[in-house]
């Protein structure tokens, strides 16, 4: 009975001292201190700064961090990869934990609004463990949307005239527009047009000379956005030179009468002329 009662105060002990120097299990955290710019503009730089907690425990031992390079997002060239961490940072730096910075550039086709990021901790031990933490990367709006319409048509000249708004809630500039190919479609002379700069909720006009026939006009627009890049979207027009018959049959009626009064004003002036030259 001794022997038994000596036995368990013993294992007692010995299971005790080895929690004490197990002690409190890694428990790391991360978070996303800083994005700057904010938000980030497709095809420039951006730097991100996250934070690791629970390194003042020496249990997590050697600890690896790094930002994946997964789209919408590149390393520099000039940043480490893969940063090295170790763990008990309390001790020496009378800090529980670190902060680790990264150049990143943004994909230039990168959708505006929030786009996940992922970073992995690695801890390394008798067993590798790692751990997946995302975090949104706001990423500004560089794709521009635009309105179309035809605006008028003379059947006189076959010439149509669209109207582009832009839409976005940014300008755009070195706007150009171009009639794209389709059997249905006939265009006399040049299928594209530079129309210039074009701000939020701004419209412009652009002239082309097409056959008269009811068709959809299919239109690409390209544009440079807030950070240089060109881009381009594309949009079609329903067209019907019948829309446009009224008008233009007042325009060509308002022709007639113009040319028949000079006719008859010329008309008239000879006649007087030629009476006067007789009575004299």
């Amino acid at each position: 009975m001794k022997r038994l009662i000596i036995f368990i105060l013993v294992f007692t002990f010995v299971l005790a001292t080895a929690s004490a120097d197990i002690g409190p299990a890694c428990d790391l955290s991360v978070s996303l201190l800083n994005q700057d710019p904010y938000p980030a503009i497709p095809g420039s730089y951006v730097k991100l700064v996250f934070q690791i907690n629970g390194l003042e425990n020496p249990n997590c031992g050697d600890v690896t961090f790094q930002l994946l390079e997964k789209y919408p997002i590149a390393l520099d060239e000039s940043t480490e990869k893969i940063v090295s961490l170790n763990s008990g940072t309390f001790v020496r730096t009378f800090s529980s934990y670190a902060t680790v910075a990264f150049q990143a550039i943004v994909d230039e086709n990168a959708l505006g609004g929030e786009n996940a990021i992922e970073t992995k901790i690695t801890i390394k031990g008798t067993t590798d463990s790692y751990e997946i933490n995302r975090f949104n990367l706001s990423v500004e709006k560089s794709r521009a949307s635009f309105e179309v319409y035809v605006k008028d048509f003379d059947s006189l000249t076959n010439e149509i005239t669209f109207e582009i708004l832009n839409i976005a809630d940014f300008d755009v500039s070195a706007v150009t527009l171009e009639l794209l190919d389709s059997e249905s479609l006939k265009v006399y002379g040049s299928k594209t047009r530079i129309v210039g700069d074009l701000d939020s909720n701004e419209y412009t006009t652009s002239d082309f000379t097409i056959a008269p026939i009811n068709v959809e006009i299919p239109i690409k627009i390209l544009y440079t956005d807030s950070a240089g890049i060109r881009r381009s979207t594309q949009a079609s027009v329903k067209f019907n030179p019948t829309d446009f018959e009224s008008a233009v049959t007042k325009s060509s009626s308002t022709k007639y009468w113009i040319i028949a009064i000079i006719i008859v004003v010329i008309g008239f002036w000879l006649y007087r002329r030629k009476k006067n030259k007789k009575r004299n």
